[in-house]
């Protein structure tokens, strides 16, 4: 059904309100395991819908920054887009009790698959199917084969592990805070179609300072609403960037850089934009600067680095903790392959339930993501191993093994005619 400009700016206004609330609420609460998937998944809901709603051009008077976003401005325009790469990651190892939560993850995941794909080159495959063949929905392609948004065609499948078009990749909160990429590129072109000064100062145009101003360009100003006028005639992307910063921000792999559960107010959510001398962006809220990347070896590399800080309880302790049915975090050793388990010298003895010989068949069981789980059922259904379940651990165990989605799987590149 067409959409009309008020309607659509009252919707993202909402979802940006949404998500002040909802971030809010969930940081007034002490995280669990299960509270920290839901809050992720629905941040990501929220975030999925600003950015579908920001690239349907309204039916009687389009925003400037909705065409330019979705690629459909008139003259040689591409969409822009932002990722969330560490997401599918994030989502393996949730626990999903509730199975709205778990298919929602598949329809997030795909849809910012489809979005990334956008800042790819098209494949020849993909190119040939733009016709009814492929299905869409809300202006968005939801078939597992090419996907069209914005009227673009976007590779699908394998395709999307490529390197996205830095110049029109925006919101980059996970990756750096330095002003450019796709951010830079988008607010010059916004400049150019609405006739604002390029180098940020609207307020000196025409005046004898407009010369040193132009010196020291400083075309951020835009994006912080530093220069308002700017935020008053495309509210759009303010409500955009607003919604993907908090989605980002607690999508931060270490608990430190997520605000401190507290009594909070919404006014604290509500992101207030600046810039470093050297080109930072600063986004303030809930009383500081929110970091959406992590600096810590913890975050970056392998598998000591990430359970150190878990296990000792320091400063590189994550937002949520490794998955139960983990191998190695249950051992505290690295484990691939059941030849792993072998060569332990302490197995966990899960509270004197279960012998060495349970606890080492236990381990190399959970070494098979899928296979594990009638393995574990099988194991479990002897009457003389019920009384296991009453080890809190091995109802961990289980109830990982049980509710984690494990690796989502991109939808399949379409097959050459």
């Amino acid at each position: 059904a067409p959409m009309g400009a008020a309607e659509q700016l009252e919707l993202l206004r909402l979802l940006r309100l949404l998500a002040m609330h909802y971030a809010t609420a969930t940081l007034s609460m002490k995280p669990t395991v299960l509270s920290d998937a839901t809050r992720v998944l629905t941040l990501a809901s929220l975030a999925a819908l600003a950015d579908a709603l920001a690239r349907r051009p309204a039916s009687d008077a389009p925003s400037a920054f909705s065409l330019h976003y979705a690629g459909t401005a008139p003259g040689p325009s591409l969409p822009y887009a932002f990722t969330v790469d560490n997401l599918a990651a994030e989502c393996a190892p949730m626990r999903l009790h509730d199975a709205a939560l778990l298919g929602n993850r598949t329809r997030i995941l795909d849809y910012f698959a489809s979005t990334r794909a956008l800042l790819l080159p098209p494949t020849p495959a993909a190119c040939r199917r733009t016709g009814p063949a492929a299905d869409t929905a809300g202006g968005h392609a939801a078939s597992t084969g090419a996907n069209t948004v914005g009227g673009h065609v976007a590779a699908a499948g394998g395709d999307t592990a490529g390197k996205p078009d830095p110049s029109r990749l925006c919101f980059r909160f996970d990756a750096t805070m330095q002003w450019g990429g796709g951010d830079a590129c988008l607010i010059e072109q916004l400049c150019y179609r609405i006739g604002y000064p390029s180098h940020g100062w609207p307020e000196v145009e025409g005046t004898p300072a407009e010369a040193a101003k132009a010196a020291a360009p400083a075309p951020w100003r835009y994006y912080t609403g530093e220069a308002s006028e700017f935020g008053h005639d495309l509210p759009e992307l303010f409500a955009v960037r607003d919604v993907v910063l908090l989605l980002k921000a607690f999508l931060t792999p270490q608990a430190k850089d997520l605000p401190p559960p507290a009594r909070w107010h919404v006014s604290a959510a509500a992101p207030k934009w600046s810039v470093s001398p050297d080109g930072i962006l600063i986004a303030w809220a809930f009383e500081r600067p929110l970091q959406c990347t992590s600096k810590n070896e913890a975050s970056s590399g392998g598998f000591f680095s990430k359970m150190a800080g878990y296990f000792s309880g320091g400063s590189a302790t994550p937002r949520a903790p490794p998955s139960a049915a983990d191998p190695s975090a249950l051992a505290r050793v690295a484990i691939a392959t059941e030849e792993d388990v072998l060569h332990l010298k302490e197995l966990p003895d899960f509270g004197g339930r279960v012998s060495e010989m349970e606890a080492e068949y236990l381990l190399q069981v959970l070494t098979a993501p899928y296979l594990r789980l009638p393995l574990l059922l099988r194991f479990f259904c002897p009457q003389h191993r019920v009384s296991c379940l009453a080890e809190v651990r091995v109802q961990e165990v289980l109830d990982a093994a049980l509710f984690e989605p494990g690796a989502w799987r991109p939808p399949p590149a379409p097959a050459s005619p």
